[in-house]
């Protein structure tokens, strides 16, 4: 579905719920209402299937994969804002359904997720990262990501958040956390902190007079 990196819109070929997605290494994102939605493949059988899905040729082939899904506990993706649009369309024929002129963008942002708390999600060459930009004075205590149907999950020594599945793992480096000042770029420490299957940011004191900006790489 996907004629290369970014995210394609939804023109129909989803269900509603679905804002855009975008594919990353062997997997695929998709920005939903309630936050997002990993759809994780078997690296053979994506590699097959990705062959398949451009030059039909033979049976085709199987597709084994695991969905894991990210909720905002207490927010939601409201409206999205298609930013950087890229180059051609894409046209999608699938059964009676078809879904022509769709655009490809290179990021998507959602306002006020939380109160004073906005998201964005960008694909940077094939690599997705998404950021959160706290307004000064919002309480980032408010972000909790919810994970479901994973087979398990944890913290590594380096504070990395790994997730596992049926066919491997999804991984989230720490997260980079920074406030611009006048003359320069002050980092904050943070770090993930689980509590069962939902994730935090703990955050050392910052300037809260100022915007503070959350930004993991997945």
């Amino acid at each position: 579905q996907f004629a290369g990196p970014g995210f394609l819109e939804n023109g129909g070929q989803w269900p509603a719920e679905v804002h855009a997605a975008a594919p990353t290494g062997q997997a695929e994102c998709f920005l939903t209402e309630k936050g997002w939605t990993i759809r994780l493949y078997q690296g053979d059988d994506f590699e097959r299937y990705h062959e398949y899905f451009h030059h039909p040729d033979g049976e085709e082939p199987l597709l084994h994969g695991h969905v894991l899904e990210v909720e905002l506990l207490g927010g939601k993706l409201g409206s999205a804002i298609p930013l950087q649009p890229l180059p051609g369309l894409t046209h999608l024929l699938l059964g009676i359904m078809s879904a022509p002129h769709l655009q490809t963008f290179q990021a998507f942002q959602f306002e006020e997720v939380y109160p004073g708390i906005h998201l964005a999600w960008e694909d940077q060459q094939g690599q997705l990262k998404y950021t959160f930009k706290v307004e000064a004075g919002a309480d980032p205590q408010q972000i909790r990501l919810l994970w479901k149907g994973h087979n398990g999950m944890h913290l590594n020594e380096e504070g990395q958040l790994w997730v596992n599945s049926s066919v491997g793992q999804w991984m989230e480096q720490t997260p980079f956390v920074y406030q611009e000042t006048i003359e320069d770029i002050q980092r904050i420490e943070c770090q993930y902190r689980l509590s069962g299957d939902t994730l935090h940011f703990d955050l050392d004191d910052y300037d809260t007079a100022l915007p503070l900006i959350i930004d993991p790489n997945v």
